[in-house]
């Protein structure tokens, strides 16, 4: 219950941060062209390389932002000397509280390497992906678990795509499209009752694996 807390207020100060920018960005994209109204050039989720110039410069000077990004730097300096995520489902049921470890260092990491630029962050965050993109799966019977990684890997792809090389790259995507997307299109094809439905839950994953499109579009 603690972490849950934790990261809702960490998640809380990024989006106070940084999507104002990016509902700026989005204005005026026409309803029936999504991909064609996005960004060519990386970072595109959430925020762009000019909001997070404009982010660094108001830390300076807004007290507000001072203190998030603080609080920020010093959760990012305590997942520096974590372990990276292992694949476990202690319920036998759910890896969801993995998948949301994930989205939680990799959004804090990718943050502060785009404001920083200090590339020990970068670094943490490829142990990270790495890690999961090693995993037998992302717990497709449970497939919230599943949305929630794609949704952490496409940010780390996004945030960090000019510090990766060809290869990391390669694997980020390729974790994305074969354990994030194509589980979502055979989740489609078996009919799930929570797909079936069109829930809360479907709707979650949606956004994730369209969060996972846009990283990946060209």
């Amino acid at each position: 219950m603690q972490h849950c807390s934790l990261l809702i207020k960490r998640w809380f100060c990024l989006c106070c941060l940084a999507i104002p920018f990016a509902l700026k960005a989005a204005a005026g994209v026409p309803e029936d062209s999504i991909l064609g109204g996005l960004r060519k050039e990386h970072p595109r989720l959430m925020a762009t390389d000019d909001d997070f110039k404009r982010i660094a410069r108001e830390k300076e000077t807004d007290e507000y932002v001072k203190k998030a990004f603080q609080q920020l730097y010093g959760e990012g300096e305590k997942i520096l000397t974590q372990p990276a995520s292992k694949y476990e489902i202690p319920d036998g049921l759910r890896l969801l509280s993995t998948s949301r470890r994930v989205v939680d260092r990799i959004s804090t990491l990718g943050f502060l390497y785009r404001i920083t630029k200090e590339e020990r962050f970068a670094a943490r965050a490829w142990q990270e992906l790495q890690a999961a993109a090693q995993f037998p799966d992302w717990n497709p019977k449970h497939f919230l678990d599943v949305g929630e990684m794609t949704c952490g890997f496409a940010l780390g792809y996004d945030w960090f795509f000019d510090y990766w090389n060809t290869d990391q790259k390669q694997i980020i995507k390729s974790a994305i499209i074969e354990k994030g997307l194509a589980r979502a299109y055979w989740l489609t094809k078996v009919s799930l009752p929570a797909t079936k439905a069109g829930g809360s839950m479907c709707r979650i994953t949606g956004t994730r694996y369209a969060t996972a499109v846009s990283a990946l579009a060209p």
